[in-house]
């Protein structure tokens, strides 16, 4: 618990706070999609296991305010894409509470966890052309490991992949 607010891990009873986040932050799943939201966006987010992986090796976390809505969202992987490391998947921050801070310390929480999994390192992917991103995920200190192309909608992307040695 902080002043920021509080983490929870997510289940089916936060999909409607969780598809209200995908459809505030829109012009970001239009980035990743090349789409808005669907209307099932939460429950394909939350619900569908990564592939080749089973479903408890996914876990989400959400971020809620001192109203219990739901603010921030990020799903994570173990042993992801080798053993002992884990995949950071989509991090959502509420759009107009963005550059406060928030983002930082939501993923220092959620790298608490990790650690204590006894992950020996975390890895995201990030597109290229969203600079705030990039920027935000080299403050907190993860490296650039390389790029690859990958579909949004229909549309190529770049993407940097990163690591954040533990």
């Amino acid at each position: 618990m902080g002043q920021l607010g509080r983490v929870v891990e997510l289940d089916q009873g936060h999909l409607p706070g969780l598809q209200a986040l995908f459809e505030r932050s829109a012009s970001f799943i239009q980035q990743l999609h090349g789409e808005g939201p669907r209307r099932d966006e939460a429950e394909r987010w939350l619900l569908e296991p990564p592939p080749g992986k089973a479903p408890e090796d996914r876990r989400a976390f959400g971020l809620v305010d001192d109203e219990e809505r739901l603010i921030g969202a990020v799903d994570v992987v173990r042993d992801h894409p080798a053993p002992g490391e884990f995949w950071l998947g989509t991090m959502v921050i509420e759009p107009t509470i963005r550059g406060i801070g928030l983002g930082a310390w939501f993923h220092g929480q959620v790298l608490a966890w990790i650690r204590g999994q006894g992950a020996r390192g975390v890895q995201l992917c990030v597109q290229r052309q969203n600079v705030g991103a990039v920027r935000f995920w080299l403050r907190e200190g993860y490296q650039e490991t390389g790029t690859q192309q990958v579909l949004a909608g229909k549309a190529p992307q770049e993407v940097l992949t990163m690591r954040l040695e533990l």
